[in-house]
Parts: C-alpha cells; structure tokens; sequence
C-alpha cells in the first residue's frame, strides 16, 4: 500500500506542480527514528484529517453529504476545536495548500471512487 501510495501523490502532484519531481519519498510513522520526531510532524495533519472527517460526518447525518466540486461552509454545529482547524485548512490566502482528496470503497465492488473536496471558512476566525 505505500507504493501505490507514492504511486498515486506523484500524478495527483503533477497536476499542482510546474516542474517534475525527481525523487518522491513518503514516510510513515514507522519510519521514525526514535525521537518521535516524525510523530509531532504527522500530528498535523491528524488533526487537519480528524476536523475534515468531523466536518464530512455532519453532512452526511444531516442527510445532506457533500457534492464534490462545490465550495462548502464549514458547519457551525461541529465542536469548536474542530472548527478552528476547519478555518485554518479553509484560509486560501497564504503559499501552503491544503487538500481533500477521498478514497472510498464502492458497495459489493473492489472500486474505489476518488472524490475531491473544497472548503470555505471565514478568514476572520482564522485560528
């Protein structure tokens, strides 16, 4: 599984990138070296994931789930640790970006469908 996905953030990079990537290397927490080093870095974006996953379960229990290619608001009903993060991963304006790409499993088949996702936060709660 960690090289298909490899396989997979090089071509859904070059669509964001102006040049090639020579070398494309992803770790994984057990490639830490003991100092926990890259468990505080992934930690970000556990809670970026954690706040997205909060965010995608409230449209789908209000049964509303989100279309892929529309901009959404950020519920208000999600908790406010959530919430704060969801303005962060929603703030367009600096150079870092921040995707949302879903991998999920189609019913009774072995296909997965790839979803992107685009949200909107509110630049003044920016946390």
């Amino acid at each position: 599984m960690h090289q298909t996905l490899v396989e997979i953030f090089a071509k859904i990079s070059s669509h964001y990138l102006n040049h090639t990537l020579r070398h494309l290397r992803i770790a994984t927490t057990a490639s830490d070296t003991g100092k926990r080093d890259v468990e505080d870095f992934v930690s970000i974006a556990d809670f970026a994931a954690g706040a997205v996953c909060e965010v995608l379960n409230v449209y789908v229990r209000s049964g509303m789930p989100p279309v892929p290619g529309v901009i959404l608001p950020v519920p208000a009903s999600i908790n406010e640790k959530a919430l704060a993060l969801m303005h962060w991963f929603s703030d367009q304006r600096g150079p870092l970006k921040r995707l949302v790409i879903s991998f999920e499993s189609e019913p009774e088949t072995t296909r997965l469908r790839v979803r992107h996702y685009n949200f909107q936060g509110s630049s003044s709660h920016v946390a």
